[in-house]
């Protein structure tokens, strides 16, 4: 018998693990795209981690490009929760702004691409880029499987038509 109510009270909480904590974050793409947004940005302070990996599929990953130190482009790809991992810490202390800018958005069934781009803000630091993002419709939810991004620079200016019109 204990076994089966402690069965019984570990499907509930697997169940739970995946419901959203914010319910309207993932009905649909703008809003699952409003949420990744929303979920980072804000002054110093404690992020709702659980509202951030909720928007991901369990296989999610995040990547960006960037200049190594020798001035090479690489590109480094982790998970969500390397990316809360190597970023609480600098959000517990500083405050960080990133907003859509413009969105151009491609779907085909269940999946959708969108090229969001963004700017963010911390402290002094003012940057643009643009956020591929991955989006799938799965199990009644929409859901992230990817963001790739890169930052604006001097020579890889934004494209006309990833700019606001």
């Amino acid at each position: 018998m204990k076994k089966i109510i402690l069965m019984v009270i570990s499907c509930a909480a697997l169940s739970m693990h995946g419901q959203n904590t914010v319910p309207d974050d993932t009905s649909s793409v703008d809003k699952i795209i409003h949420a990744m947004y929303n979920v980072i940005s804000g002054p110093a302070g404690q992020r709702d981690w659980a509202r951030f990996k909720n928007l991901f599929t369990p296989d999610a990953r995040l990547g960006a490009t960037l200049k190594n130190k020798t001035g090479v482009d690489v590109f480094v790809s982790f998970t969500p929760d390397d990316y809360i991992k190597n970023n609480d810490g600098y959000f517990l202390k500083n405050g960080f702004t990133e907003r859509e800018l413009n969105r151009v958005t491609q779907t085909f069934g269940t999946l959708v691409q969108v090229f969001t781009t963004y700017e963010f803000e911390s402290g002094d630091e003012k940057q643009r880029g643009i956020n591929s993002v991955q989006v799938v419709y799965a199990e009644g939810r929409w859901w992230i499987a990817t963001i790739f991004w890169t930052e604006e620079t001097e020579t890889t200016k934004i494209p006309k038509e990833y700019l606001p019109k």
